[in-house]
């Protein structure tokens, strides 16, 4: 499975930084609940959001 682009990362984790539920940035930017959960507890544990 391809990973999502940095970018597109980086615009996740700045909607949740502004506030915006992750049932919100999922519907924005047209990627799984699951997946911007996963993106963000990433970035809260590591500071990072870049793929592994």
């Amino acid at each position: 499975m391809k990973s999502y682009s940095e970018d597109l990362r980086e615009r996740i984790i700045a909607a949740r930084q502004e506030g915006e539920s992750a049932q919100g940035a999922a519907k924005r930017f047209a990627v799984s609940k699951r997946t911007v959960e996963r993106y963000w507890k990433r970035f809260e544990e590591t500071g990072q959001c870049a793929a592994l």
